[in-house]
């Protein structure tokens, strides 16, 4: 995918898939460490393009329940 807008999407519908099959049916698809592949993924091209980053990605989810106010 050469569409950075796309592949973030495509990244961020992948990585709540898993986080959801994992945590609320105790069914995981792929592994941590892809899993983790994946997250770094769009960790990386949310830092290449922060105007792309998408409210609902997994990264910022994860952030904002372990960010401490």
């Amino acid at each position: 995918m050469s569409d950075p807008t796309a592949r973030m999407q495509w990244l961020v519908d992948e990585l709540n898939r898993h986080n959801r099959l994992y945590h609320e049916r105790n069914a995981p698809e792929i592994s941590d460490w892809d899993y983790d592949a994946l997250y770094r993924e769009l960790e990386a091209l949310e830092a290449e393009r922060p105007d792309l980053a998408h409210a609902d990605s997994e990264r910022a989810a994860l952030e904002a329940a372990t960010d401490v106010a």
